[in-house]
């Protein structure tokens, strides 16, 4: 987390907004969950209130997480920027497994665009 935070910002040589206190508040309750080191992440609408740069961090940091042997689940209601996030969705509707699969197929399924 603070290697690609620190990557990010290596251009300008200004320090990562997670140190300076500018980050948004789901980019900063990332990094203390990351301080843990688990192997898995639980996020609840990590995208909620968030700008299109903000989100683009998440996003990133996201899809990089399994390469260094987390998984990741996540709580989302925003499955356009999930498409090309995750390997496998599960959408449920009132409570009740409404599809699953990969993000391109569960995204074309009628009960899925209608819910």
């Amino acid at each position: 987390m603070i290697e690609f935070q620190a990557q990010t910002c290596a251009s300008d040589n200004s320090p990562p907004d997670v140190f300076t206190g500018s980050a948004p508040p789901s980019l900063l309750e990332l990094a203390r969950a990351l301080a843990g080191k688990p192997r898995l992440i639980l996020m609840d609408e990590p995208l909620a209130g968030l700008g299109a740069g903000e989100t683009d961090e998440i996003i990133a940091l996201t899809r990089a997480l399994p390469a260094d042997g987390v998984t990741v689940v996540i709580i989302e209601h925003t499955m356009n920027a999930m498409v090309n996030t995750v390997d496998r969705f599960v959408v449920l509707d009132h409570g009740q497994l409404l599809a699953e699969g990969k993000p391109e197929t569960v995204t074309r399924d009628p009960r899925v665009i209608e819910a």
